[in-house]
């Protein structure tokens, strides 16, 4: 009788993983209370002295948030190299803390200006957070544990609404940010106990890093990258858009649409993305290609915020946020694959710093033209505007794929 092969044993994961996953978790819940609520929590409280301008001083604040990421997360970095990730990690999350506090507290808009600042600055950690998963994590398995941290993100965005829901309908308007500011601290406290310091680490058989520093003018010019960048930055823009203003569009123009309301949307939101993201982009990728699930991805969200700025009831409102969050979760991870894919190995860190920081940009004036769009045109206009610019990115896919295509044949032909 024929023996059976012994199964093949999963390998551990690197000590001191599930820590760090942790951490990043609570911090994205912690973030994911905050912002489906702030719109209308910004309209309640100050909307009577904003007046008319409410849709443009709401999206500030999301583009305070994200400039002061852009500034702040190359600073925190070098200080994590100098210093450590632990510490960092550790300063960053009590930011968070205050931060959250001071919202919640907050008598006037510029002080919750100046709150969504200083939380953008404490947020830029999370770049330090993933350099202490790639510490500890072997080359060979980097990819597969940054995926799980990009895991920890989806669970973030789904857990932290549904408690910011629920903090809105028992504790008042300002119960959500003190509950994230106690989930901050607390989160702080147990990362000094047990988070452990992964600077330094030296993994067996991993050569030095090198910087590659030539060569970008001419990745700049490969087939199809100056149009995937665009296309980047064009969805980035338009995603962020919708995501500052949807709250104060909900409460104008959805019948029954709450502070808790704003909640439940976003958990929607943060379920679907989680699905397809964890489950159906894998499968979808080999059946379809990379760059055609990319159109269909933009396409799809195209017509998700055709849907949006529709709606005047959970009717249309649940199958828009449905459509746009799998259309965001098929090609947001495609976009990455796209870019990286088409770039050689010793120029890809450059190149794709050059994308995250056009995407920085972008969410530092989509949201301010979505305010623009929502208080001079009406509260549908941010959407009209975004599935526009989804249905054009997706558009401009098409000579990437042609590009590409020429390219290949070229090649086999020589």
């Amino acid at each position: 009788m024929a023996r059976r092969s012994p199964k093949p044993t999963r390998e551990a994961l690197p000590a001191g993983f599930w820590i760090i996953w942790f951490t990043i978790v609570i911090d994205m819940i912690g973030f994911g209370i905050a912002i489906p609520v702030l719109g209308p929590y910004v309209e309640d409280q100050f909307g009577a002295s904003l007046g008319r301008h409410l849709g443009l001083y709401v999206s500030l604040l999301g583009s305070a948030f994200s400039l002061a990421q852009w500034v702040v997360a190359p600073i925190m970095g070098r200080l994590s190299d100098r210093y450590g990730r632990k510490p960092v990690i550790v300063f960053s999350l009590l930011g968070t803390a205050v931060a959250s506090a001071l919202t919640g507290a907050a008598n006037a808009f510029w002080l919750v200006l100046v709150a969504r600042l200083f939380d953008g600055a404490s947020g830029a950690s999370i770049g330090v957070a993933q350099a202490a998963v790639a510490d500890i994590a072997p080359p060979r398995r980097r990819a597969a544990l940054m995926g799980m941290v990009g895991a920890a993100f989806g669970v973030g965005f789904t857990v932290g609404p549904a408690i910011g829901a629920l903090a809105s309908r028992f504790g008042g308007r300002r119960a959500p940010f003190y509950v994230a500011a106690v989930i901050a601290f607390v989160n702080a406290i147990v990362a000094i106990v047990r988070l452990p310091e992964t600077k330094g680490t030296i993994l067996p058989g991993e050569a030095a890093d090198r910087h590659e520093t030539v060569g970008l003018a001419h990745t700049w010019r490969e087939a199809g990258l100056p149009r995937l960048l665009m296309v980047s930055l064009v969805a980035t823009f338009a995603f962020s858009a919708f995501e500052q203003v949807f709250t104060i569009f909900g409460k104008r123009g959805i019948n029954g649409f709450t502070q808790e309301s704003a909640g439940w949307a976003f958990v929607i939101v943060g379920v679907v993305v989680s699905v397809v993201q964890g489950g159906l982009v894998g499968q979808a990728s080999k059946r379809f290609g990379e760059l055609p699930l990319l159109r269909y991805g933009l396409m799809t969200t195209a017509v998700g915020m055709a849907v949006l700025a529709l709606s005047t009831g959970w009717l249309l409102l649940v199958p828009a946020l449905v459509l746009l969050a799998a259309g965001q979760g098929f090609s947001s991870p495609t976009m990455t694959a796209a870019v990286s894919n088409r770039i050689a190995p010793e120029r890809r860190g450059a190149l794709m710093g050059v994308q995250q920081s056009w995407n920085s940009l972008a969410r530092v004036l989509g949201p301010l033209a979505g305010g623009l769009a929502f208080d001079q045109i009406g509260i549908s206009a941010p959407f009209v505007a975004n599935a526009v610019l989804f249905a054009v990115a997706s558009l401009l896919t098409l000579r990437v794929v042609q590009r590409v295509t020429d390219r290949v044949g070229q090649t086999t032909a020589a």
